[in-house]
């Protein structure tokens, strides 16, 4: 009796060991990316920074990229999470208050995000992102929209998506002028053609 209960306990000690391992190990990768570029930091960087052995680390990756590419999809879950229980059609016709949100989201950290973007590992992550993004909303509009239209919205939604992910990627490295703080309306404003094509193609679509 006693070794049954023994053994629950034992694999929930076992999973926070864990869990703890991994979150040690990504916040000696982010601490380090803020001292040096990502490809040049090591395996024996980050276990010394997280102070654990490399049996953990190997336990859980098999080599910084793929630390780095668990810390990118997980910040893009957080950004997903804010607007899976909400209807994403809405976002064309209203784009601002879902900039906003993600603006508000990168605020909360923006040098670590600067770091994350800032390597061509994420690349793959924004790609998923992106696509994930379109589905969403074209599963949001339902039936409002015939088959045989899908395919100009998912293209025009590319386009605009994808230039939403470079404008972002620009600000967070500060390659343009313009600060986090502004990025909603300055992507906006420059959006409102492009929407206007959407609501266009979408009053079309639904005739």
């Amino acid at each position: 009796m006693v070794e049954k209960e023994e053994k629950p306990k034992r694999m929930k000690a076992e999973y926070r060991s864990s869990i703890r391992s991994k979150v040690m190990i990504k916040e000696a990768l982010l601490s380090l990316m803020l001292e040096k570029p990502f490809d040049k930091i090591t395996i024996t960087d980050i276990v010394t920074r997280a102070d654990i052995n490399r049996g953990t680390f190997y336990a859980h990756y098999d080599n910084t990229s793929d630390v780095l590419k668990s810390i990118s999809t997980s910040v893009m879950e957080e950004i997903s999470s804010a607007f899976r229980s909400r209807n994403n059609s809405d976002v064309l016709w209203n784009p601002r208050e879902y900039l906003k949100q993600i603006s508000d989201f990168f605020l909360m950290d923006p040098v670590r995000f600067a770091r994350l973007v800032g390597t061509d590992k994420i690349s793959e992550v924004l790609d998923d992102a992106r696509h994930s993004a379109i589905a969403k909303i074209l599963s949001d509009l339902g039936d409002s929209i015939s088959e045989s239209a899908r395919p100009q919205l998912s293209v025009i939604l590319d386009y605009s998506i994808s230039g939403i992910c470079t404008l972002y990627t620009d600000i967070l490295l500060k390659k343009i002028p313009v600060t986090l703080e502004e990025s909603a309306d300055y992507i906006a404003n420059l959006l409102s053609p492009q929407r206007n094509v959407v609501v266009e193609v979408l009053q079309q679509m639904q005739k």
